[in-house]
């Protein structure tokens, strides 16, 4: 735990507004880890109300990714990607969307010539993810349907500004659970997408990777995150991974010996280089009963996915 006889100041920047703030913070301690960020867990005393915060820390690798932010018209090159995308799509609150508070800077390392830019981001405490809730079997049907509704209510957000996330799964897809409350998180994979323009297929994590994504297609839409939204779904209906293929090959058969080859429109629709023969789709039992087949299939372009008489009578008891 955090030492809460310490307050911390750190100068900072309010977001969306850019406004420089000073931060006092207390009871700072490691939360989570991994390989390019951390994140922190404590109070924020001021500004504003006293409250639960998470710092996400991060190291960027190589070159800083430079983001120009289209629809908002806003271009910095010094600026993270992620800052700059959160930034963005924060202008306009989300509830199922991250909500970056603050953000601030440090630089640290010897080496004046290269020094390493420790970028950080605050947002109010989520207690779990959606991962630990799976693992600790804590969710019911109804838990379900409300978090499925709220995923797919974030990324029909995300779509209408031609987002699309890219690495949707259960350990991105922050939740509190006393409340009932989801939220998406992580956007450092996130892009806008563009007709007809290339974007590199190397992403998502390969159990929640779309076929036209692990058939090498650099060609595709928001809708990849409808893949992976439908596997988070099964996921948490089976409380484990949907396919957990060991490497692209076997994920790759073991969606196609689930729900059938894609056809050879659906192929050319996905622009991808790898030729294969279709076959009839195949139901995949209580997953298909309970909604995720109509999100797994191939090619899925409905915005109004959620407005369906199908899915309306599958959220109806939420």
């Amino acid at each position: 735990m955090g030492d809460y006889s310490k307050i911390i100041e750190q100068s900072a920047k309010k977001m969306p507004e850019m406004q420089e703030v000073k931060l006092l913070m207390t009871g700072l301690h490691l939360h989570a880890n991994g390989v390019f960020s951390n994140v922190y867990r404590g109070i924020l005393l001021s500004p504003g109300h006293q409250r639960e915060i998470a710092i996400k820390k991060t190291w960027p690798k190589g070159e800083l990714r430079i983001f120009i932010l289209h629809i908002y018209k806003t271009e910095n090159k010094e600026r993270n990607f992620e800052m700059v995308f959160l930034t963005g799509i924060n202008r306009k609150k989300h509830k199922n969307i991250v909500q970056m508070l603050f953000a601030f800077t440090k630089t640290v390392g010897k080496n004046e010539a290269r020094p390493i830019i420790c970028e950080s981001f605050v947002f109010d405490f989520m207690p779990d993810t959606l991962a630990s809730m799976i693992k600790k079997d804590l969710l019911n049907i109804i838990d379900i349907k409300l978090y499925t509704w709220q995923l797919f209510n974030g990324l029909l957000y995300l779509s209408s500004h031609y987002i699309v996330h890219r690495d949707i799964k259960p350990v991105n897809i922050l939740v509190d659970y006393q409340i009932g409350l989801l939220k998406i998180g992580d956007f450092g994979s996130a892009k806008i997408v563009r007709k007809d323009v290339k974007s590199t297929c190397y992403q998502v994590t390969r159990f929640y990777r779309p076929p036209e994504l692990l058939l090498e297609s650099q060609y595709y839409k928001w809708t990849s995150d409808l893949w992976s939204g439908g596997c988070v779904v099964g996921e948490m209906l089976r409380q484990n991974v949907l396919f957990p293929g060991k490497n692209r090959k076997e994920q790759l058969r073991l969606i196609f010996n689930c729900l059938g080859s894609p056809t050879k429109d659906e192929i050319k629709s996905m622009k991808t280089p790898i030729q294969l023969e279709g076959k009839k789709i195949v139901g995949y039992g209580l997953i298909r009963q309970e909604c995720s087949f109509i999100l797994l299939k191939t090619g899925l372009e409905e915005k109004r996915f959620l407005k369906t008489p199908f899915l309306a009578a599958y959220f109806g008891s939420v």
